[in-house]
């Protein structure tokens, strides 16, 4: 391949204060009767490069250093997801990447905008000397996004439980406007009720609120439903709504009561953690109780009802709830459906019916255990569904294994469902490792994505499960499911571990030190292929394990750990290579010697 000098523009890597000149030369084809990529033309390249980044970002990187035209073709596709952190030590960096894309022409290349801890109230209290660049960054993101053209998600990560935090601005709103095929996702303070009079593109609405009375709770709940019904193209609420656990009883309703011809617009995600469902007889329907008396819902009949018949369900793509009875009364419209999850719902007689007279081919199911689809149920998706999972949290009386998936019936799901790409099963072990469950996950012909759950033991604690998983045994799982795969070399390309999934903890007071036990003495490991192919063919890949501080590699030498490191992190290192600790040589280690 040979270049020609046509035009010349600067090149930059993001974050860099000082840009490096990059002169811009048009490719040729040395000889027009061989093979080149550069004969495909810039359209064709660019989606190879997008393909490249997407699947290997290090192949993306080679690639553009073989000639200054693949460069700048590579950028636009280094550029698709473009995160920038707010924070005061990161500021200048991100501002210093806004002002690269902008000088480089490179907007137009961005589809995915990420905004992480915006809000100057940080750089206020810390007297930081920059709150200038934070002003100006508020500022650039405003003015440049009319410019990023091919945006199609904007996040906006904003923490309400974080000091100094602030959700989305009305700017960047405002510079939405006319973004109609945009989706933006951010958490919305109810504190703050702009008027969205206006196209703002699509949206996702995330909101957690948990209050001490009723009464703070139906403030919340009411200006989240102003947001709610001003804001037409919003496509995704996940809500998580209740009191602060007490011994009072819950007789006051706090939930968002629409009525008359209120209703959600037309929702493609549904995530339904915990909601005061209200009735108009005054019985308050509850995942956690067969029901109490509540007072004040201002609608006709059952609010469930009023919204499995009052909404638009036939766009609805993904579900979760541990409301299966809010599920069934949605099920005749919800023809377009491709994910449900039901985990936290114990009304198996309920989802089954749900899986087998449900209109739409799912594509993901979460369940708590197989016993609660039945295999029959998993077989009605057998031509559509590729992602699986069956896991439930372990019991304190010791009967998570008795749940767990046997190796007949993993083998019953890998021949009725063979296009299952992503599975995550709970495995059973007492004393050596399931060998005969692993051969059968090993042969599922179109796995990449694999977790496993093993039971860490909570109704033995002085004695926790074994085999113990550590970084030594999850390299050996990963290594035996690769070399045990029918298709050489295995296309399994990501092993997720956990060891140990404890219930939730769920207390009014203080609890005791043993109680936390079992959430130190968990881990889990990441196993992933080499993103090189070459390396890859060989069967080359990395561990890690994410409780462990970052930069921490797996070696046996505790001082990496540094000499500042507190008993959590000398506790994951721990579990992470030698396994958990007997529950009484814990708490010793644990409690003040005073």
């Amino acid at each position: 391949m040979m270049e020609r000098t046509t035009s010349s523009s600067g090149g930059q890597l993001p974050g860099h204060k000082q840009p490096t000149a990059i002169q811009l030369k048009s490719s040729a084809a040395q000889d027009n009767m061989q093979p080149s990529l550069i004969k495909l033309g810039r359209d064709i390249l660019i989606m190879v490069f997008d393909l490249l980044q997407e699947t290997s970002a290090g192949s993306l990187q080679a690639v553009a250093s073989v000639s200054t035209e693949f460069y700048h073709l590579a950028e636009h596709s280094r550029h698709r997801h473009l995160t920038l952190d707010l924070e005061p030590s990161t500021i200048e960096a991100s501002l210093n990447r806004l002002h690269h894309l902008e000088k480089q022409e490179l907007l137009a290349a961005v589809r995915f905008l990420d905004v992480s801890n915006p809000g100057e109230f940080l750089f206020k209290h810390r007297e930081c000397k920059n709150i200038d660049q934070h002003s100006e960054c508020m500022n650039s993101i405003s003015t440049l996004i009319p410019r990023m053209t091919g945006l199609r998600d904007v996040c906006w990560n904003f923490l309400p439980y974080r000091v100094g935090a602030v959700s989305i601005q009305i700017t960047v709103l405002e510079a939405l406007r006319f973004h109609h095929r945009v989706r933006l996702h951010a958490m919305v303070d109810t504190s703050f009720s702009p008027n969205y009079d206006g196209p703002y593109g699509q949206g996702r609405l995330k909101r957690d609120i948990e209050c001490p009375s009723a009464t703070d709770c139906l403030k919340a709940t009411r200006r989240l439903k102003r947001i709610l019904l001003s804001a037409p193209n919003i496509r995704s609420v996940s809500l998580n709504i209740s009191r602060r656990r007490s011994h009072e009883c819950e007789c006051e309703y706090y939930g968002f009561g629409f009525e008359g011809d209120e209703k959600l617009p037309p929702l493609e995600e549904l995530v339904v953690s915990e909601y005061p469902w209200g009735d108009e007889s005054g019985l308050m329907l509850s995942s956690f109780s067969g029901g109490l008396r509540k007072t004040g819902y201002p609608g006709k009949g059952s609010e469930m009802d009023y919204w499995a018949e009052s909404f638009d369900w036939s766009r609805l793509k993904r579900l979760e709830t541990s409301y299966i009875a809010l599920a069934l009364r949605m099920m005749p419209k919800l023809t377009s459906l491709k994910e449900v999850n039901f985990s936290g719902s114990r009304s198996n007689d309920a989802i089954l019916r749900f899986y087998q007279q449900c209109p739409a081919a799912l594509e993901a199911i979460a369940a708590e255990g197989l016993q609660s689809i039945t295999l029959d149920g998993l077989l009605k998706y057998s031509r559509s569904l590729r992602k699986l999972q069956l896991h439930t949290c372990e019991s304190r009386e010791g009967k998570w294994a008795e749940t767990a998936l046997d190796a007949a019936s993993l083998r019953s799901i890998r021949d009725g469902c063979p296009l299952i790409e992503q599975l995550l099963v709970d495995v059973p072990r007492d004393g050596d490792w399931p060998w005969d469950v692993l051969n059968v996950l090993a042969s599922f012909p179109r796995l990449r994505h694999l977790t496993l759950c093993f039971e860490l033991g909570l109704h033995c604690k002085d004695d926790p499960v074994k085999p113990y998983v550590t970084f030594a045994t999850a390299d050996t799982l990963y290594t035996y499911l690769r070399s045990r795969s029918p298709k050489q070399p295995s296309i399994l390309s990501h092993l997720h571990i956990y060891s140990g999934a404890p219930p939730p903890l769920k207390a009014t007071g203080f609890l005791a030190l043993e109680a936390y036990w079992p959430i130190h003495n968990s881990t889990e490991f990441i196993c992933t292929l080499s993103k090189r192919d070459d390396e890859a063919a060989r069967g080359v890949f990395h561990v890690e394990c994410p409780k462990l501080p970052k930069g921490v590699l797996p070696s046996e030498d505790e001082s990496l750990l540094g000499d500042d490191s507190d008993e959590d992190e000398k506790d994951a290192w721990q579990v992470a290579h030698q396994g958990p600790t007997p529950v009484s040589k814990w708490l010793a280690r644990r409690r003040p010697t005073w």
